[in-house]
């Protein structure tokens, strides 16, 4: 069942990338959520401790995202942005529950680093915001807490600090696509550096589990 699911989140992952050449086409919503979906059954049942619940729950509101970016990516901009929005505050209270002490400092650094990009991406977009200058302000504070949250916990495994550095740069690529530049080939960075994202957090679950 585990590899199952590890198999599933990988194929559809890698057929929805490679079908973004010829979108949009028909429920192709399910096809973009199924490895977010996948992902959260995998960590609800083998990473029993509440950390992995809290990530499983996590997905899903990220597939919820998945969703509502698909199906009208202007019109419900807002509502996937609030269903990510919740995904990381699910991830921040799953890292936190095991903050640590005596991080090492090379973690502090990479903590530092995230805020610094972040306080610089904001700066940069902020003229380009118009009235969602305060939805996207607030989604930033909190994807940027949730990489700091993922260096600073307790024995913080390398996949969590990934999957977190991952996320970052794809919301990031989401954001200048969106508000300041078109990016070359966008889709496909977004969505292979999200996809790596959640990957990388599901299998940290499993990995603490195993330890």
């Amino acid at each position: 069942m585990k590899g199952f699911l590890y198999l599933l989140a990988l194929v559809a992952g890698m057929v929805f990338v490679l079908l973004l050449a010829i979108g949009p086409y028909p429920y192709s919503f399910v096809l973009k959520a199924i490895p977010a979906v996948a992902l959260g059954v995998l960590a609800f049942i083998y990473a029993p401790f509440n950390q992995g619940k809290l990530i499983a729950l996590g997905l899903f509101f990220g597939a919820g995202g998945d969703v509502a970016l698909d199906i009208d990516p202007q019109g419900l901009f807002i509502v996937g942005l609030g269903l990510f929005f919740v995904n990381h505050i699910l991830y921040i209270l799953a890292f936190f529950s095991e903050r640590g002490r005596d991080i090492p400092p090379w973690r502090k650094a990479m903590a530092y680093s995230l805020v610094g990009f972040s306080i610089i991406m904001f700066s940069v977009l902020a003229p380009r915001l118009g009235e969602m200058q305060i939805p996207v302000a607030a989604y930033i504070g909190v994807i940027t807490l949730m990489g700091i949250a993922a260096c600073l916990r307790k024995a913080s495994h390398i996949w969590f600090i990934l999957g977190a550095v991952l996320f970052v740069f794809s919301d990031a690529c989401i954001a200048v696509n969106k508000f300041l530049l078109p990016v070359p080939f966008a889709s496909y960075f977004i969505m292979i550096t999200y996809y790596l994202a959640q990957l990388s957090i599901a299998h940290g679950a499993l990995q603490r589990t195993r330890r």
